[in-house]
């Protein structure tokens, strides 16, 4: 099963309407190359400059070239997304015609809901009825600079359904927006992104028929923080593998590296999770579990927002030595973060299986 009757998806047509602009014309006036008076706007941006190539993408260019990067910037609040490279040349399409250009969307490996989320879905194995779901919120791709559309949906927990209980669902949600994704969180030119993955979500327990207790939402990196926020939106059970929960950090420290500042998002990843960690919860808040790791540039904000979270908390700061920076913590903490997940699934306390002995798991 691909569709989900609640949301819908679509199957776009090709955009008839392609632009070849030469970078300097489309950082002097984006605007009005986007935004034509006597014409539709394009469905397709063809970017020629002699740097750009298969190892100078557009997203790779945009960090080397302010004037670029800023331009980069509008165009993706403008709704169009970086979907390709070639020689001389990289490629934008505007988000409403995006999956015309997207090979798994047209070939049906992932699908679109009417609103423009991502996802795929795998039934339980072998055949068996649906008993438990899992959403997977998509990470960062491996490379950063990588322009393909499939960078969206990162599939990390790739055997997350042979690894859980019998009648294990998997939903994968990708996390389309923005240069480098969305954060699964509103943007410029998707203003209600977020209710529109939380839709889904609803939509796919009750197309299944599930209690919440037997859902559990995991990501890592800045799916970590989509599993938070939906998990805070929706009450349901999380595990965050090294969320970001604050882009501080990236933003002045690695020169806003996911693009998270403003023209496309009109809020701060830290401002969404406070608004939701100081809403009121359910009188029997459900589990969650956050993982890091000390080697982690972004570790002590993982362990502050576990502290503050108003439920049950399970938390694991590894401190393998192979960890040197954030993208290693999910691969290092996977066995903890499966622990927690099959736990939370079955009901069982988070914080008694939740980490591997070690003297710096505890719990909050």
């Amino acid at each position: 099963m691909g569709v989900f009757d609640d949301v819908g998806t679509v199957r776009q047509e090709a955009g008839s309407r392609t632009v070849t602009v030469g970078l300097p014309s489309l950082v002097a006036s984006p605007r009005a190359i986007l935004r034509p008076t006597t014409m539709a706007p394009p469905d397709r941006l063809r970017v020629t400059d002699e740097r750009l190539g298969a190892d100078t993408t557009l997203i790779a260019l945009a960090r080397q070239d302010p004037g670029f990067r800023a331009a980069l910037k509008e165009i993706t609040a403008e709704g169009y997304l970086v979907a390709g490279a070639g020689d001389g040349e990289g490629v934008l399409v505007r988000r409403d015609c995006v999956g015309s250009f997207w090979d798994e969307v047209r070939t049906g490996e992932c699908s679109l809901t009417r609103s423009g989320v991502a996802y795929s879905y795998q039934e339980p194995e072998w055949g068996l009825p649906a008993r438990y779901l899992v959403v997977v919120f998509s990470g960062m791709h491996s490379d950063w600079n990588y322009p393909g559309l499939d960078r969206y949906i990162f599939p990390q927990f790739r055997h997350v359904g042979s690894l859980t209980p019998p009648g294990t669902a998997v939903l994968r949600l990708g996390d389309l927006g923005g240069v480098s994704g969305s954060f699964f969180m509103d943007t410029a030119d998707a203003p209600s992104n977020c209710d529109d993955i939380s839709e889904l979500i609803v939509a796919a327990i009750n197309r299944l028929g599930l209690e919440p207790q037997r859902v559990c939402l995991i990501g890592p990196s800045k799916g970590a923080t989509g599993a938070a926020i939906h998990g805070l939106r929706l009450h349901l059970p999380f595990i965050a593998v090294d969320p970001i929960v604050d882009d501080t950090f990236y933003r002045e420290e690695r020169d806003d590296q996911h693009f998270t500042g403003a023209p496309i998002f009109p809020r701060r990843v830290e401002e969404v999770l406070a608004e939701l960690i100081d809403e009121p919860g359910s009188a029997s808040p459900p589990p969650c579990a956050v993982l890091t790791a000390r080697g982690s540039e972004i570790c002590s904000d993982a362990l502050a927002f576990a502290r503050d979270l108003r439920r049950p908390c399970a938390v694991y700061e590894s401190d393998d030595p192979r960890v040197d920076a954030h993208p290693g913590v999910a691969r290092a903490v996977l066995g903890p973060a499966i622990a927690a997940l099959n736990a939370i699934l079955l009901g069982i306390p988070v914080g008694s299986t939740s980490a591997a002995p070690s003297t710096s798991a505890r719990e909050s």
